[in-house]
This record gives structure tokens, sequence and C-alpha cells, in this order.
């Protein structure tokens, strides 16, 4: 195990191109995997309403994100650093999607005006952060700063549903959505994870147990919309 420093990237061979992190691109196929298996699921078993279509393209976005992470990490030797943007931009859009979803069942018309145009600043904000930190910093020397945008809008987006939103829709609306809250509880150390880099192997390093972190924490957004849906049913 290391902490604080980080394994040499696994380099292999494939059809004459040399490929970086076998085991990075794996964990983020299986990300995407997932996540359209959510995205059908919920499709299924949804009323069609907002909530419900909008939970299911976060599920999509998301996962579009990891897999084209995946082919980022799996071409840096030959695209680099801009090879990671469109999974940058993308999960700054996911974002919104939740947003949207959580918010078109507040009780509240008025809470609705107002928490609808702010998640659509945020989504433009980081969008234009993002860019900038594109153009301003030399992503080649220090790739992370190139995430500080990404962060941003998922940190706040995830306090905001799954945090705030998540405890008040427990009390109001139903005890199943205490799992959103739970499962930033449950997700939280993937954050320390990367921050620290705590790689238990080479194989399976920081980013691999942050992206087994993550599934788990997928797996809890599932179950809440899916027994949401159960009770939406029950009560007709």
């Amino acid at each position: 195990m290391l902490i604080g420093v980080e394994y040499e990237k696994i380099e292999f061979q494939l059809f004459g191109l040399d490929l970086l992190e076998p085991n990075g691109v794996f964990g983020d196929i299986l990300i995407f995997a997932f996540s359209i298996y959510f995205a059908y699921k919920i499709k299924q078993y949804g009323n069609g309403t907002p909530f419900f279509k909008l939970w299911s393209w976060f599920f999509i976005v998301f996962g579009i994100g990891f897999l084209a992470g995946g082919f980022g990490h799996l071409f840096f030797n030959y695209y680099g650093v801009p090879g990671k943007y469109a999974s940058w931009y993308i999960g700054i859009l996911s974002n919104v999607f939740v947003e949207r979803a959580m918010i078109s069942i507040h009780p509240s018309e008025r809470f609705k005006r107002i928490a609808n145009p702010i998640s659509f600043v945020k989504l433009i904000l980081s969008l234009i952060g993002m860019t900038w930190s594109i153009n301003y910093f030399d992503l080649n020397l220090d790739p992370a700063k190139g995430m500080w945008f990404p962060m941003f809008a998922s940190v706040i987006g995830v306090l905001f549903c799954h945090v705030y939103l998540g405890i008040l829709y427990a009390k109001k609306i139903s005890p199943i959505f205490k799992y959103l809250w739970i499962s930033f509880i449950v997700t939280l150390p993937s954050v320390v994870v990367l921050a620290v880099k705590i790689s238990p192997a080479q194989w399976y390093d920081k980013n691999d147990l942050a992206h087994t972190i993550m599934i788990i924490g997928m797996c809890f957004y599932h179950y809440t919309v899916k027994k949401y849906a159960e009770e939406l049913k029950d009560n007709l």
C-alpha cells in the first residue's frame, strides 16, 4: 500500500499502441455499465414524470462521462491532458440532471422557480470556470487544477440534493430519501482516498478504490429512486 505517493502507471501494448492504466479503464467502464443499467431500470418503473426522467438522464450522462474518462486514461500517451477534457465537462453537466430531478418534487412552486435558475447559473459558471482553468493553467504540470471546477460543481450539487433535500424530503415526502444523505456519508471516503492518495496496490490504486466507493453510492441512488417509485404506485 502507498499513501501520499502514487504507483507508476501501468503500461501495456495492444494493436501496436502504447496504452496506459488498464485497471483505471476497467473501473470507468464498470461505472458506465452500472450507470446504463440503472438508467434503464429507472425508465422501466418510473411513471414518466420529470423526477424519473431526469434521474435516468443523470445516470446516462454520468456513465458517458466516466467512459470518456476511461479513454482519456487509456490514450494518455497520445492525447495527454486534453484527452481528459471531455470527461470533465460531462461531469459538470451530469450534476444538473440530479438537481433538476430533486427540485421537481419539491412541494413549493416558489422554491422551484428560484432553485431551477440557480442550478442553471451554477452550470454556466462551472463550464466557464472549466474553460478558464484549461486556458489559464498549464495542466500538463498539474492536471489536478483542471478538476477544481468539476469538483466544485459536484460538491455543491451533492450537498444540495443528497444532504439538504435528502434530509428535507425524508421528513416531508418519504423516509426512503434518507438513503440519499446516507449515500453522501458512504461516498465521502472517496474524497479522502483521492486527496490523500491511498492506493492499496498498483493494480488497485486510489482511482480504483474511489471507483468502488462511487459504485456503492450509485446503488444507494438507484435504491432510493426505485423505492420511491414503488411507494407512488402503492399510493395510487
